[in-house]
């Protein structure tokens, strides 16, 4: 199995996440801790990461969060279980850093 090839358990959640969901890697990595409600195993996606240029950053940072996803909704909710049916989101929500 290729998740049990990959260097750390946070990767190994992270590909889950990505399997199980379908979101794109671009907005996995814009999720928050808030963007989880773990009752309903559900998660919002609701941003995405882009890497720019630093001339069109206003920081002059490489990687911009947009507001919106890729295809430019403001937000969808996506629900995700694991192959057990549990929370792959709650794994996740807990490796989470901020953005900043």
């Amino acid at each position: 199995m290729v998740r049990g090839c990959l260097p750390t358990r946070a990767a190994q959640v992270f590909a889950t996440l990505l399997v199980s969901s379908g979101i794109r890697f671009c907005e996995a990595i814009g999720l928050q801790p808030d963007d989880f409600d773990f009752d309903a195993c559900v998660l919002e996606v609701a941003r995405s990461v882009v890497k720019v240029s630093r001339a069109h950053h206003p920081l002059g940072k490489t990687f911009l969060v947009r507001d919106y996803t890729k295809n430019g909704q403001t937000s969808r909710y996506v629900h995700v279980l694991d192959e057990n049916g549990e929370s792959a989101a709650r794994r996740f929500a807990g490796l989470l850093p901020p953005l900043s």
